[in-house]
């Protein structure tokens, strides 16, 4: 069970990362991101393409809840702290 846990965890943890990556592709400053943004939404390119920010960010909250609920189980402050720098990230 942990073990499933603990995958999950990384599948989800992904997901979020190239959220987080499309939502600043959208609204980010390139300064900060590191490369010109709004690319991947005027190519058509993305989950925010795909569904919108708003619903980006929604799903975005549905996953770093869904991560610290499973980092919880491993008992010890790292995972959340993995999922609060991948879902909070500005770069």
């Amino acid at each position: 069970a942990t073990l499933d846990r603990f995958r999950w965890f990384w599948v989800l943890l992904g997901r979020a990362f190239q959220v987080r990556d499309d939502i600043l592709d959208f609204e980010g400053d390139s300064s900060l991101v590191g490369k010109t943004t709004g690319k991947d939404v005027a190519k058509g390119k993305g989950i925010v393409a795909f569904m919108g920010i708003e619903k980006a960010k929604t799903l975005l909250a549905e996953l770093e809840y869904a991560l610290l609920d499973i980092a919880s189980s491993f008992q010890t402050a790292k995972f959340s702290d993995i999922v609060e720098y991948i879902t909070r990230r500005e770069k």
